[in-house]
């Protein structure tokens, strides 16, 4: 069933289909994607996609959401997601929580290409992307940072940042000056290998690498585990800065209240499929959630 947001109420939405996956761990390949923040029409919209001479398909999908439609896919012969739906808007924030083993993850990798969709639809515009391979996805305008292993450890930061835009060569310059006014702490870093960073570096790094390329949706997993309060917020902040800057962002994370509280759309999954969804600020004040999957 497909999740559908409201700006009046949360709803609720039951299984369709029986059976309880195993979680399943499975790498997350980095496909890079592309931005920064600075006005939105240097980098991103109708203007940066005039610019880079995008594609007919890319020009179409400029100001689309990139959807799931009742997605089914997994590893193996599991299926991880079970009807799952979401759905990502350029220039909004749209956040995936859920408890360990939901597909929250796995949802994400739906969207970039990287699990098979065994049923349901992946679409971007007018672009039909279920069985599109993940290089063509980003050549769409859609980019993907993993959890873990999101960095080239052994690289410095500015060389993690040029093979973020080394099949665009001529987007190097700007990239890398929307990267550094994006985070700071980076431009300070240049010649530093990427493994000496702290972690919540290392994810700034991820991220300005998928911004490269100025991509018109970011796909984040979990950006902020394992950091510290402070840097939770300041990774939270520059999300919103991105989106502000026009950029759609979908984000898995375990920080659910925090990230919810910045969320134009929510989602909470469980057992692979929507249980209930609405803006971040809608379901962070529904007690179901609260209790379920807040903590109380």
């Amino acid at each position: 069933m497909a999740a559908h947001m409201t700006q009046d109420h949360v709803s609720e939405q039951g299984r369709t289909k029986g059976g309880t996956p195993s979680p399943a761990a499975a790498a997350a390949s980095a496909a890079t994607g592309a931005a920064a923040t600075m006005p939105a029409t240097s980098w991103s919209g109708a203007t940066a996609g005039a610019a880079a001479g995008l594609d007919a398909t890319k020009a179409a999908a400029v100001g689309s959401p990139l959807v799931a439609r009742d997605v089914w896919a997994g590893y193996g012969g599991v299926d991880i997601l079970q009807g799952a739906s979401v759905e990502v808007y350029p220039g909004q924030i749209s956040v995936i929580v859920g408890p360990n083993g939901a597909g929250k993850s796995t949802l994400l990798k739906a969207l970039m290409g990287l699990v098979q969709v065994r049923q349901g639809q992946v679409q971007y515009g007018s672009t039909d992307l279920t069985a599109l391979p993940t290089f063509r996805r980003v050549r769409l305008g859609i980019g993907y940072v993993p959890q873990t292993q999101n960095v080239f450890p052994s690289l410095s930061v500015r060389e993690n940042l040029l093979l973020g835009a080394f099949t665009q060569p001529r987007a190097i310059t700007s990239g890398l000056e929307r990267a550094f006014a994006l985070f700071p702490e980076l431009a300070r870093r240049q010649q530093q290998r990427a493994g000496t960073l702290s972690g919540g570096e290392r994810q700034m790094l991820a991220i300005a690498r998928a911004l490269m390329l100025s991509p018109r949706i970011l796909l984040l997993d979990e950006p902020t585990a394992a950091l510290s309060p402070a840097m939770v917020g300041l990774i939270l902040d520059k999300v919103a800065s991105i989106a502000q800057a026009g950029v759609g962002v979908g984000m898995v994370e375990q920080n659910a209240r925090a990230a919810l509280a910045i969320a134009d759309h929510g989602y909470v999954l469980s057992l692979g499929q929507n249980r209930f969804t609405g803006s971040g600020p809608q379901l962070l004040a529904n007690q179901d959630v609260v209790q379920l999957f807040l903590g109380g």
